[in-house]
């Protein structure tokens, strides 16, 4: 006997989606009370000092333990969403830096808090000022601190020692780094998690 706890032993399989199962299981913990309980705990303000929150829950018997946090998403670059944020390109060198090729003159300086970047915005927001100014804030906060990752995982404890166990998880990347996940991301990321606990 080696004394491992079978749980243990079988949560090596974890992230893999139960492709076959039936959606009314599901629907047993997504359509109760519960279910909003635990988004209204994950969703901002965090409870952590890292934007993450957790919270602990019953269903059906056992505990389980979800945990939302943010992280930086190394795959996302503001130059991929250039039709939606418009085209960015560093300012160049010299007291008198010209805008680059295919920038006109609604091109607008921005910065990271380090450099300088020309900024061409969309066509269709350049006539709206407000819309304009908010969209030149989102793309420095852009530069500065890039895109970020929103993580949502689902731990049970395990009965005979008390540990607890990843049985599902769902990340959700491309986000600009001060948008709040509010309840509405938040319930479908929860949602999409339980889709591999095999036992719910």
């Amino acid at each position: 006997m080696s004394g491992q706890c079978n749980n243990h032993a079988q949560s090596g399989d974890v992230g893999s989606l139960a492709l076959g199962k039936e959606t009314d299981m599901i629907g047993k913990f997504v359509f109760t009370d519960t279910f909003g309980e635990v988004v209204d705990a994950l969703s901002p303000p965090f409870n952590g000092h890292d934007g993450s929150s957790v919270t602990e829950f019953q269903h059906d018997g056992a505990t389980y333990r979800a945990k939302f946090w943010q992280e930086p998403d190394e795959f996302a670059d503001i130059k991929d969403f250039d039709y939606f944020y418009g085209k960015v390109e560093p300012v160049g060198r010299g007291m008198w830096p010209k805008r680059p090729d295919g920038f006109d003159g609604s091109a607008r300086k921005v910065d990271d808090g380090i450099n300088d970047y020309w900024w061409q915005p969309p066509e269709e927001i350049i006539h709206d000022e407000e819309v304009l100014r908010g969209t030149a804030r989102t793309v420095s906060h852009l530069l500065q601190y890039g895109f970020v990752q929103w993580c949502l995982s689902v731990e049970k404890r395990c009965e005979c020692c008390g540990s607890y166990n990843i049985v599902g998880s769902y990340s959700y990347g491309g986000n600009e780094p001060f948008l709040e996940p509010w309840d509405g991301p938040i319930g479908e990321m929860l949602e999409a998690a339980f889709w591999e606990v095999e036992d719910l």
